[in-house]
């Protein structure tokens, strides 16, 4: 009898030990999921309120699980030493416990310390290959340590657990885009597109590669759509632009013109504004890579409307750049003279070579086109057009 009431004492010891009341159990679960639900403020206050209490009945525990929603109570209030203090603690009591090494990952992963969140995935691995998101996460590590090769491979180990989850397809994508395989990086962005049809990013990046592609019908389908999900995307709107350009698609590329100047107009765009140009055409000439950069406003002494720069394909150092531009000396002497009113301005096409040459194509004495300025441009580059002037500098 003796021995009976001594394994019944114990048995209850235990039980006493290994658990927490539920009570505490659902205010764990509740500050989690206010959490979850952008709740920060309320969830925030809940947990210092209950904390010590919290803290109190799962240290006197052995219940792997309450050490663990308590981490991931802290992992949400961005308290990252308590919470990985808890996820340990959750693994000393249970070994197995992958979620746990899986949230030390992203603790880790989210400062910075690469190596020891690519570890921490690995072990979350290791006791269970069956969660796509594990392998996602350790990709990205391995993209960040700058091992493509590997963090493709764990890209495609989580699309072998599930096919549609989206950061590994897009992720996927992304790298490939990178080591200009525009084929394969099309097929991770078109799976993705499956699962996120109206991301703004996925749609800018499939115009982007459909550009690369010269498929320019398809490239503006999915910038338009950009800019439909995102009217301040700028970006977007110089591209579509520029594939209209390509296709000789005056009239909806003057509707973007009118509307990225809307957006520089509006102020709202500060990268926009301070940046005061966009890039209005890419081209591939004879001589070079083409861009062609058009500023919203004629701003100081050498102002500039339009910018042709012609870079090697291959280094990307400049050929020439050729300007329509606006100088206040010029226009001054210009005024002095008579040759315009005091409300005109002088234009001048300009060549300027890295040498520093300086060569003048020709003079206008009113704002010409964009149409026209780019024939004459094309004209230049094909030695059709020559100089009227030109300005060697000094070895002085």
């Amino acid at each position: 009898m003796k021995g009976f009431l001594l394994i019944f004492v114990f048995i209850s010891s235990f039980s006493h030990a290994s658990s927490i009341p539920e009570d505490q159990i659902d205010k764990l679960q509740q500050i989690i999921k206010l959490f979850v639900n952008n709740s920060q403020g309320t969830a925030l206050q809940l947990l210092k309120t209950n904390e010590q209490v919290l803290l109190k009945s799962i240290e006197g525990s052995k219940d792997s699980d309450s050490y663990f929603l308590l981490g991931k109570a802290y992992f949400y209030a961005e308290m990252d030493i308590k919470s990985e203090n808890m996820f340990k603690n959750a693994l000393y009591h249970n070994a197995k416990l992958s979620k746990a090494h899986y949230y030390i990952g992203l603790i880790n992963m989210f400062s910075g310390s690469f190596l020891i969140a690519e570890e921490s995935f690995q072990k979350a691995i290791f006791l269970d290959d069956s969660n796509d998101h594990y392998f996602v996460e350790l990709a990205r590590m391995q993209e960040k340590l700058e091992k493509p090769k590997e963090a493709l491979s764990n890209y495609e180990k989580a699309l072998k657990i599930n096919e549609t989850n989206y950061n590994a397809n897009f992720n996927s994508a992304n790298i490939y885009m990178e080591e200009n395989n525009e084929s394969k990086a099309e097929i991770y962005y078109l799976r993705a597109l499956k699962v996120k049809p109206d991301n703004v990013l996925l749609n800018y990046n499939l115009g982007q590669l459909y550009q690369n592609l010269t498929r320019h019908d398809l490239a503006i389908k999915h910038l338009s759509k950009v800019v439909e999900l995102d009217g301040s995307d700028w970006r977007a709107v110089a591209k579509l632009i520029q594939e209209n350009q390509k296709l000789d698609n005056t009239l909806e590329r003057d509707k973007s013109i009118s509307y990225i100047y809307e957006l520089w107009a509006k102020n709202e765009v500060k990268e926009l504004t301070n940046q005061g140009f966009f890039i209005r055409e890419q081209s591939d000439t004879a001589e070079g890579k083409l861009y062609a950069l058009e500023y919203f406003q004629l701003v100081g002494d050498y102002a500039k409307k339009f910018v042709f720069k012609i870079q090697n394909p291959k280094t990307g150092e400049s050929i020439i750049d050729i300007s329509l531009g606006s100088y206040n000396s010029t226009t001054q002497i210009s005024r002095e003279t008579g040759s315009i009113a005091a409300d005109e301005r002088v234009y001048h096409l300009d060549g300027y070579l890295p040498n520093g040459n300086h060569l003048t194509y020709a003079f206008f004495n009113e704002l010409p086109n964009y149409d026209l300025v780019r024939k004459m441009v094309f004209d230049v580059l094909a030695g059709k057009h020559k100089a009227v002037s030109s300005t060697v500098p000094s070895n002085d």
